[in-house]
Formats: C-alpha cells, sequence, structure tokens
C-alpha cells in the first residue's frame, strides 16, 4: 500500500501536481517581442520611443483616442499609425494584451494628432494580437483603442525588404543582387531563391495592403557580395497628396529603417527605375 501512494503521487506530480490537468500560466512577455520598435513619425523624421517596464497607465479622464493603421501588418516589416483625439496630448501609449512593458512615446509638443511607426519583429509569438493605443496629458489618459491586428503572410530570411506607404498609390520595391539582377514586380523571382512574395496596388488596382516583400526562399543562403535597394513611384493614383514610405532591411537578424516621401503623378516603373535607398553586403 506504501509504494502504491508512493508511485501515485510521483504520478500526480508528473501531470502537474494536481492544478487540474496540467496547465501552466502563459510566460509573460515584452512587448519588444510583437513589436522590436516604435517611432515618432515627423515629416520624414522619426524619434525611437523607449521602453518602459511595468503595467500600461490606465485611462482617467483623458477623453477618446481613434486610431487610424495605414495597409497590411507585415512580420519583419513596418506599418504607420495615425493617433488622433479630441484633446491635445503630449505623450502616446502603445502596449499589447498580455506583455509585462509598454512603448512610451513623447511628442514635443502638446498636438491632437500622431502619426506612429511600428516595427514588427520577424517571429513574433503570434500572428495575431490586440494592439492598444491610449494618449495623455498631465494625469488624464484618455481610454485604450483597441486595433485587433492580423499579420499578413509574408516571407521572412536572412535577408528581407520591405516597403510600406500611406496613401491609395503604387509604390515599387526593388533588390538589385550581387550579379546585376534585378527582382521586382517585372522579375518576382530569382534562380538565386530571391522572391517578390508581396504585390501591392500593381498599375492603382487598389488592394488596400500598402506593402511589397522581397526575401529569400527558407533554407536558402543568399549570395555573397553587395546588394542594392531601391524604391520607385509608379504612380500617384491620382491622389495629389504627398506619399510617404517606409523601408524595413533585416540582414541577418539586424534591422533599419528608412524614411521618405514622393510626390508628382509617379515615373512609370521597369528595371532600371527607382530611388536608390541602401547598399549592404552580405
Amino acid at each position: 500500500m506504501r509504494q502504491l501512494l508512493i508511485a501515485s503521487l510521483a504520478l500526480l506530480a508528473a501531470c502537474g501536481g494536481g492544478d487540474g490537468g496540467g496547465s501552466t500560466a502563459p510566460t509573460p512577455r515584452s512587448v519588444s517581442t510583437y513589436l522590436t520598435a516604435v517611432r515618432l513619425l515627423r515629416g520624414t523624421t522619426t524619434v525611437a520611443a523607449p521602453l518602459r517596464t511595468g503595467t500600461a497607465p490606465s485611462a482617467a479622464g483623458g477623453g477618446t483616442v481613434t486610431v487610424q493603421r495605414v495597409g497590411a501588418l507585415l512580420a519583419g516589416g513596418t506599418a504607420q499609425v495615425r493617433l488622433r483625439s479630441a484633446i491635445a496630448f503630449s505623450r502616446a501609449i502603445v502596449a499589447i494584451d498580455g506583455t509585462t512593458d509598454f512603448y512610451d512615446v513623447s511628442l514635443p509638443a502638446p498636438d491632437t494628432v500622431a502619426v506612429l511607426t511600428l516595427t514588427v519583429a520577424q517571429s513574433p509569438p503570434q500572428s495575431s494580437f490586440a494592439l492598444r493605443y491610449a494618449t495623455q496629458q498631465g494625469n488624464n489618459v484618455s481610454t485604450y483603442a483597441i486595433d485587433n491586428a492580423t499579420l499578413t503572410a509574408v516571407g521572412t530570411g536572412a535577408i528581407q525588404l520591405n516597403v510600406s506607404w500611406d496613401t491609395a498609390t503604387d509604390v515599387d520595391l526593388y533588390l538589385v543582387e550581387p550579379g546585376g539582377r534585378v527582382v521586382y514586380y517585372g522579375a518576382p523571382t530569382s534562380n538565386t531563391g530571391a522572391r517578390l512574395d508581396l504585390d501591392s496596388n500593381a498599375g492603382c488596382a487598389l488592394d488596400n495592403r500598402n506593402a511589397e516583400n522581397i526575401t529569400y526562399a527558407a533554407g536558402v543562403t543568399p549570395p555573397s557580395g553587395q546588394y542594392i535597394v531601391r524604391v520607385n513611384y509608379f504612380s500617384n493614383c491620382r491622389i495629389a497628396t504627398p506619399t510617404t514610405y517606409i523601408v524595413t532591411l533585416t540582414v541577418r537578424g539586424t534591422t533599419q529603417t528608412f524614411t521618405g516621401s514622393f510626390t508628382g503623378a509617379g515615373t512609370s516603373g521597369g528595371a532600371t527605375a527607382g530611388t536608390e535607398i541602401t547598399r549592404f553586403t552580405f
């Protein structure tokens, strides 16, 4: 009987100590496992927001805030988000349900509008998550606006680049490989394994994703040498306002972003079109 009791207790411990089936509480995560950076965008200049440990401030007397996220949200990509409030604010808060910290965005002066950029991790814990935004002035914090985000599926890899933009226009992404081959909408795949796996608003057939992505197939090692990243304003699609774009480049896990703007009618396209954004060596 004693041996049977000991065996029963050992089995109970192996199954989770009698907690109703061995379930365990989810491991707390940092918001940075979803968003590697949040920045304030002013014109084409960005300012990084610090990450604050602890629970985001509770809503208290700060009115409401509305949120407009432009286009698709991609793993390894950057999206623009516009916050608006009837009450001027000098601080914006970005949090995600179930995380242990938050991004704290400071404005240079109180305003009723702020544009933020969110850079998403290449491998976030989940493909769907609830983004929470609030604004603050003094001790007054707005109610939180919720954006239930789902990532658009794209490839990630040792080299990943994408572009996102904020208007209903046609912007194209180019990667020039070391051998001179150009990966773009006119030649979306390469025999090296590179591919354009997301093309948006082609020829002004608007899909509202406002993002393009180039990467290498899983398990493929990109060629060694120098690469060139270009972006082209194919057409303004009869939109008169300037287009702000953000290029996100990740090479071996290190991410950079580049911001700029386009005006005018657009330049159409072709393999040699576009503005050079950066060069890098792999």
